[in-house]
């Protein structure tokens, strides 16, 4: 089972690795989101804001994704729109 502070940090990880590539509000209102413990609601906003920005995420960055919408139990479709934006370099 996975805790609350893996999926915290795995997300801030996300934002990390791709904040600069989303406009400042949206990284802001995951970040608030966090803060209330909304963590699907954050990651659900992260991959929305990704695919609606059309960025360009690693393999790597998918992965975690996926990884943490299983272990929320969350639906695939939340990160699987996201299959066209990796970049498999």
């Amino acid at each position: 089972m996975i805790n609350e502070l893996d999926i915290v940090q795995g997300i801030y990880s996300i934002l990390e690795e791709i904040g600069d590539s989303l406009p400042s509000e949206n990284v802001i209102d995951t970040k608030e989101l966090l803060e209330h413990n909304d963590w699907g609601e954050a990651l659900d906003l992260l991959c929305t804001q990704l695919y609606e920005y059309d960025v360009e995420i690693s393999s790597s960055t998918y992965e975690k994704i996926e990884w943490l919408g299983e272990k929320m139990e969350m639906e695939p479709k939340v990160w699987t729109i996201l299959k066209d934006l990796v970049n498999e370099e």
